[in-house]
């Protein structure tokens, strides 16, 4: 090995040098027992009568007591059953590494060979990162502090952390000790001593990784050996300088063990289904006292890993995709097609060792992940066709037949992290040969991806250390004064007061080229009087440019919405400004203030007719870029999608310019750039898209479809306007039930099953509007982006595997009657295309209340006691008879699974609430949650009664290490009526109690920020479960977000493993988590207890600016919503319950869409 550069000795704190683990070069650890944890007494050598414990590495040591209830410094490590490390009542000495030694020890640990032999070019680590060494003593008795050097001197147990409260047992203090050691000797003097341990002291001897999860000791003792013995590219070369002294190169004497344990993607205990498919114990290996998922392997001939066959004739296959992998570094494959996993095949792993020779490594450890990736993704577990009797049984039932099950397959899957990188995904749709569909929400016509343009200091890509990074010029220090036009179209004066009016605020600065670009974001101030609070409103955003310049200065032009007032300028207003340049912080400039314009009367102007209108002066103005064109000239590509236009008519005679809105959906396709989705659709192409629930709600605007309009601007593709079931008829086939909203943004490219065909699916969760953008930082304002709320909203990209399942989608929405449906399944084959290569599993999970796909009342009636009625396509015929005959559909197994798909789809389909429950079950260290809503209600599902947040609180009881990072917006989306955002603020509040009242040590709560006074809504859910699962869609964590509203989400399996984790899913995880925080993704932290604590502390602190001021607000008393409220805007949807439900949509007719 060479010399590690820089040396260890000259690193200080961060050395990863290596020191002696006792003072008795003999004592030898023996193999652990079924915890993992490795029974030793001492007994020294020499004629000594005490054994010295060194410090293996620089570290700091605490001393505790492990109570039933662990204290901080225990609480979160585990056996290796998953069960809470060390017996109750014992006195811990924990030796923990310090940060930067972890960091560079694992990195040293690529050095060694992979026990598959599957080889290692990336120098990833190989074995799992060490975090610290335990001695567990038999009891807590005070005297045992007598074997430790006091670092305080006075009273022995304070100084220790503890305290002895007489009874005869230690017990913890109110803060632990932390005692810093570090190994070798001091000035070649002393050494610093751990402790001394008398002969004849039986302890336990652990050690744990970052996650806090037992490893076998003595093979951590001997992987050091190795890396300081080993000569292995690229450290090979000369003499080892990672020894703390040249005498004592050693760590500590271990037995042979080659040590396997067999555990679930999570780390934790594999199922019991899963263990019938598993071949038990492994090929050559024993099990290790009563723990049947860990073994030791043989020495000559290794482990194999494998899983017996699937069952044959009409018995389920209970485990259809298992998979294996060795953590923390290698992929899942199947085993026994692939043959097994074989670990250790040619006897121990061996490295060349420094000055020749061979290291053999026979004390070694390693993880296995088993896992059946179909129960896994999906959360439903196969089994008999015919055995309907429980919820669960009807599951399961479903799960194992081909016509209804919910398809788990390999795909390519892109997690997408914001709006715009969503809409850059359904760009890549069009291929200008295949038919492409889409559904939303809304559909603007110059809906698509903008992405975050030059700004001004924004650095470049940074140069070869050590060139310093280039220091951004200074903002200003202070604003001129703002001038603010009124914009004829912005809305009418009503007598002495104004509305929502829209004005143009314009902001100049004198002789200051070098911002020329820089961002502008203006915020109105508005006072709650109910709150006292300052309230965000929406703004609006412009950037510094030539439009209106005369001379050596740069004007921004800002597009702002108003809150009520006086028109006769009595009052000032005040606005907040906010400045971003790419390189300087975002700069708030608060309490600017303008005098509100006298409104215009007047509408927006048609594209075409601006010239004719207001005259050959007239220009158009971009204000998201600061330039403006003559309308019969502006070139093409100019403009971006949702870009914010006005046309600016220059004043003469000292005259003020004057503004008019633009009627955006006239504005023609061609003066776009290749953002907007639209350019590249033909006629061919098909948008399906539903009117919102809600009055407030944007429909964009192609609803309603006007077609000499769409022609005017170019626009090609068809539109399809699904009906809405109205409150007084309820009877449209397909068409959604009052007050429920349609979520679901889905596109298709269906290139066929042919040879070479590529299938692209896309599941985004935001409304198509071309006005919602999310550039980051959002604490910028969406920079370069349209101003408005700030809204986040993630997505998927799919290519192969699961794009049947978005075509089934596709499907369902365009054919809501149920004969239809089974002739196009029949005559259109879904596309199909497999993916061989590593990659991800996903499942498309559907989300629909009871009563809204296909006939109405219809499907209600079926007989699906014992399931016969999904085994053929004649069966179904039989029993709805306006299905055409089998002779007429072409493929009759497609034809039947369209139509049982619709049968259960009919009834109610819970598919995320079942694989979320499934996935928090089985949760060992952390989940991510970014929602809108959540709640602590059940969910009937067909009697399952499901409450997802009990799950929760259960799992977080049985598992002291589980760790929960929870993201709730302060408001909902724009259009919410406000009923329904004081149900979600109550259910909100009630649901946070709950959580926190046991569990909230373990639980970091935060609302995103974005800028001044305002915060991020949310569009998406996501849930992150130990980087191993996410669900992905908008899909809302309560009831009526669970049930009734009808939404898309994919749960994804990620088979390329890193660190232990899915490497697709852990990215996707921080960098949400940085998006949201407004910080580095390398300042996001991989481990779950490091990534809760450093959110709880960031909370503490008052956010640091990053996050959204005040609690989520609970309704005035006047408005607090009854218990009936809570119901029924919070529907259940799975039941189709009427009690209440005429009057009550009769008083909430206000807010409904008409039919």
């Amino acid at each position: 090995m060479a010399n590690l550069n820089p040396a260890p000795a000259a690193l200080g704190l961060a050395s990863p040098a290596l020191g002696a683990w006792f003072d008795d070069a003999s004592l030898s650890l023996a193999a652990p027992v079924s915890t993992l944890a490795v029974p030793h007494t001492f007994a020294a050598s020499g004629g000594n009568t005490v054994t010295a414990w060194w410090a293996p590495a620089g570290g700091t040591l605490t001393l505790a007591v492990s109570t039933p209830t662990r204290p901080s410094v225990l609480s979160g490590l585990t056996d290796a059953t998953g069960a809470p490390a060390f017996a109750d009542n014992m006195l811990v000495a924990l030796f923990k590494l310090l940060p930067e030694v972890e960091e560079r020890l694992e990195v040293l640990t690529a050095m060694l060979p992979r026990p598959d032999g599957v080889g290692n070019a990336a120098l990833l680590r190989s074995r799992a990162r060490v975090r610290a060494i335990a001695i567990e003593y038999p009891d807590a008795a005070p005297a045992r502090l007598n074997d430790f050097v006091n670092p305080l001197g006075g009273d022995a147990p304070t100084a220790f952390g503890l305290v002895d409260p007489g009874s005869g047992t230690l017990a913890n203090g109110p803060l632990p000790m932390s005692d810093l050691k570090r190994p070798g000797q001091i000035l070649n003097l002393t050494r610093q001593v751990l402790a001394n341990f008398p002969d004849g002291l039986a302890v336990q001897v652990w050690a744990f990784d970052a996650d806090g999860q037992a490893i076998d000791p003595g093979a951590v003792a001997a992987w050091w050996a190795a890396i300081a013995g080993g000569s292995v590219a690229p450290w090979n070369g000369n003499a080892s300088n990672i020894w703390a002294e040249n005498d004592t190169q050693r760590t500590c004497v271990v037995a042979p063990h080659l040590g396997v344990l067999i555990v679930n993607p999570h780390r934790g205990q594999i199922d019991t289904n899963l263990q019938g498919r598993l071949t038990l114990p492994p090929a050559n290996a024993t099990q290790i006292g009563t723990n049947a998922s860990l073994f030791t392997a043989s020495q000559t001939q290794g482990a194999g890993i494998s899983f017996t066959v699937a069952p044959t004739g009409t018995a389920p296959d209970t485990v259809p995709i298992p998979r294996a992998a060795l953590l923390p570094i290698g992929n899942y494959r199947a085993a026994p097609a692939g043959g097994p996993l074989n670990l250790w095949g040619g006897g121990p792993v061996t490295l060349p060792a420094h000055g020749g020779g061979q290291l053999t490594l026979t004390r070694d450890f390693v993880e296995v992940a088993a896992v059946d990736i179909e129960s896994f993704v999906c959360g439903i577990v196969r089994g008999p066709s015919d055995n309907r009797g429980t919820p669960a049984e009807r599951q399961s039932s479903d799960q194992n037949r081909v016509s209804t099950r919910i398809n788990v397959t390999r795909s390519t899957v892109a997690l997408q992290p914001t709006i715009d990188t969503v809409a850059t995904a359904f760009n890549a749709l069009p291929d200008g040969v295949n038919p492409v569909t889409l559904i939303a929400p809304a559909y603007d016509h110059d809906w698509g991806g903008r992405v975050v343009e030059n700004l001004p200091n924004a650095p470049a890509p940074p140069p070869p250390l050590p060139a310093p990074l280039p220091i951004p010029l200074p903002l200003p220090t202070a604003l001129p004064a703002l001038e603010c036009f009124a914009l004829t179209g912005g809305g009418a004066a009503l007598d002495d007061t104004a509305g929502s009016q829209q004005v143009v605020i314009r902001l100049t600065l004198q002789g200051a080229n070098a911002l020329n670009g820089t961002w502008v974001r203006i915020y109105p101030q508005k006072i709650n009087l109910d709150t006292g609070r300052r309230e965000a409103q929406p703004g609006g955003a412009g950037r510094f440019g030539s439009a209106a310049t005369t001379g050596p200065e740069i004007i921004a032009h800002v597009v702002v919405t108003l809150p009520p007032g006086q028109t006769d300028g009595s009052v000032q207003l005040g606005v907040d400004v906010m400045l971003y340049d790419g390189g300087n912080p975002p700069t708030i400039y608060a309490d600017q203030r303008i005098t509100r314009p006298a409104p215009v009367a007047g509408n927006a102007v048609t594209f075409a007719n601006i010239a004719t209108q207001l005259g050959a002066s007239a220009l158009v103005l971009d204000c998201d870029q600061g330039v403006e064109f003559g309308p019969a000239v502006v070139p093409q590509g100019a403009f971006r999608s949702g870009s914010t236009l006005v046309v600016r008519v220059p004043g003469t005679n000292n005259a003020l310019d004057s503004f008019t809105a633009i009627n955006r959906a006239t504005v023609p396709l061609q003066w776009f750039d290749n953002g907007p989705l639209a350019k590249t659709l033909s006629a061919n192409d098909v948008i399906s898209v539903t009117s919102p629930a809600f009055v407030n709600q944007a429909p964009g605007n192609t609803n309603p479809f006007n077609a000499a309009v769409a022609t005017a601007t170019g626009f090609t593709p068809q539109v399809q306007i699904q009906p809405r079931n109205g409150i007084l008829s309820v009877g449209t086939p397909g068409a959604p039930l009052p007050t429920q909203e349609r979520l679901e943004l889905v596109g298709l490219l269906n290139a066929g099953a042919g040879a070479g065909a590529v299938n692209i699916g896309v599941v985004g969760s935001a409304p198509a509007l071309a006005s919602w953008h999310e550039l980051l930082p959002a604490l910028a304002g969406n920079p370069t982006a349209p101003g408005g709320r700030e809204v986040h909203g993630a997505g998927v990209q799919i290519t192969g595997g699961a794009i049947t399942d978005i075509a089934d989608v596709m499907r369902d929405r365009l054919f809501a009657g149920t004969p239809a449906l089974a002739s196009d399944a029949g005559s259109n084959p879904l596309p199909a295309q497999a993916i061989n290569a590593p990659a991800q599993w996903a499942a498309v999970l559907k989300t629909v209340a009871r009563g809204v796909e296909g006939e109405p009342l219809v499907f209600d009636a079926l007989d699906l006691a014992d399931g016969t009625l999904f085994d053929a396509y004649d069966n179904v015929a039989a029993a709805l008879p306006n299905l055409p005959p089998v002779g007429a559909v072409g493929n009759a197994n497609a034809a039947l699974r369209a139509v049982c798909r619709r049968i259960l789809n009919a009834l109610g389909r819970q598919e995320a609430l079942f694989a979320l429950n499934a996935a928090i079950g089985r949760a060992e260290r952390l989940i991510y949650i970014e929602t809108p809503a959540i709640d602590g209600e059940s969910v009937d599902a067909d009697g399952a009664n499901l409450a997802w947040l009990d799950t929760l609180i259960a799992r977080l009881g049985a598992r002291p290490g589980l760790q929960v990072a929870l993201c709730v917006p302060r408001a909902l989306l724009p259009g919410t009526p406000q009923p329904l955002t004081w149900v979600r603020n109550e259910l909100w509040q009630q649901a946070l109690a709950r959580l926190v009242k046991d569990n909230g040590d373990r639980v970091a709560v935060f609302s995103p920020g974005a800028g001044p006074y305002s915060h991020v809504r949310m569009a998406s859910t996501v849930v992150v479960v130990d980087d191993v699962w996410a669900l992905v869609g908008n899909t809302h964590l309560w009831r009526r977000g669970l049930s009734f509203d009808s939404s898309l989400a994919v749960a994804v399996f990620d088979e390329i493993n890193r660190f232990g984790r899915g490497q697709v899913v852990s990215a996707f995880r921080q960098l949400l988590a940085a998006d949201r925080l407004g910080v580095a993704i390398t300042q996001v932290p991989l481990v779950g207890h490091e990534f809760v604590g450093s959110i709880k502390r960031l909370t503490e602190g008052g956010g640091a600016g990053r996050l959204a001021l005040g609690a989520i607000p609970r309704a005035p008393v006047a408005e607090r919503p009854t218990e009936t409220d809570m119901v029924l805007w919070n529907r259940d949807g799975s039941v189709f319950d009427v009690l209440g439900l005429e009057s009550w949509l009769a008083g909430i007719a206000v807010h409904v869409t008409p039919t």
